[in-house]
């Protein structure tokens, strides 16, 4: 059983997990959390109802206390750690080069926005898929989508002129 969950929810939970994390790791040690407190809690699980919106909102939650945890292990860290080494004037350049492109690319687009686009246009999922693993409505992801799109173009105009 648990690996036919797996198999059914693995890329879809872990696409999501990344929209609450900062790194493929974070999200892949969030889905295994998720899945491991499915498989604990199935016996309570109502199977008159359907399945997948119980299963992310389980997976959103194991995603936002673990985004809470990591941040008071950051500050905690900070603390406690001696000041790292200073990059190199190159790689100082070439981060705030990336970051240019990358902030001037997502700037316009609300969280909301980004996380639709992402799962739908970027990772290939449904309107539908997305709309059950945000727990919002099917039209809701559509609006989002549409309006990243508008936003993405026209900082794609704004950069590169026809």
């Amino acid at each position: 059983m648990y690996r036919e969950l797996v198999s059914r929810y693995l890329r879809r939970a872990l696409a999501v997990a990344w929209e609450f994390s900062d790194s493929l790791e974070d999200a892949e040690d969030i889905v295994q959390e998720a899945f491991r407190r499915v498989v604990n809690a199935l016996r309570g699980f109502d199977v008159s109802r359907p399945f997948a919106p119980w299963f992310f909102t389980i997976l959103r939650n194991v995603a936002r206390d673990g985004a809470a945890e990591r941040t008071r292990r950051l500050h905690a860290a900070l603390d406690e750690s001696e000041p790292d080494q200073a990059p190199t004037p190159d790689e100082v350049v070439e981060y705030l080069e990336l970051q240019a492109k990358v902030d001037l690319e997502i700037a316009s687009l609300s969280e909301m926005q980004r996380a639709c686009f992402r799962l739908c246009v970027l990772e290939g999922f449904s309107s539908k898929e997305v709309a059950t693993a945000l727990g919002v409505s099917d039209q809701t992801v559509r609006t989002h989508v549409f309006r990243a799109r508008q936003a993405m173009r026209k900082v794609v105009d704004d950069v590169a002129p026809s």
